[in-house]
């Protein structure tokens, strides 16, 4: 009878768990570099904007053309790892 109810017994919660928490772990690593990439190209970008803003010559076409750009691709990035991990939180919270 034991060997019966454990064959028969599926934990598939606890699967599925398990794999979001390891598709979460690989999630991170997958973008580990970009996001290191990324932060030190916008870490550059603010430096000579606040090079430029002290002495007095940050311009209106430096953050349009540098600072804008930079922050839209972050934004757009972070938007997509954001739903990569909505998707994996949904399957560890489904019952």
């Amino acid at each position: 009878m034991i060997r019966d109810a454990v064959r028969q017994f599926n934990d598939f919660g606890t699967v599925r768990k398990i794999e979001a928490l390891n598709e979460m772990a690989d999630l991170y690593k997958k973008y580990q570099q970009d996001l290191a990439w990324l932060g030190g190209n916008f870490n550059q970008a603010m430096k000579r904007a606040n090079e430029l803003a002290i002495g007095g010559e940050l311009s209106q076409e430096y953050y349009e053309r540098v600072i804008m750009p930079q922050v839209t691709h972050i934004l757009q990035f972070l938007e997509k790892v954001k739903d990569e991990q909505h998707k994996i939180i949904t399957k560890l919270i489904k019952k």
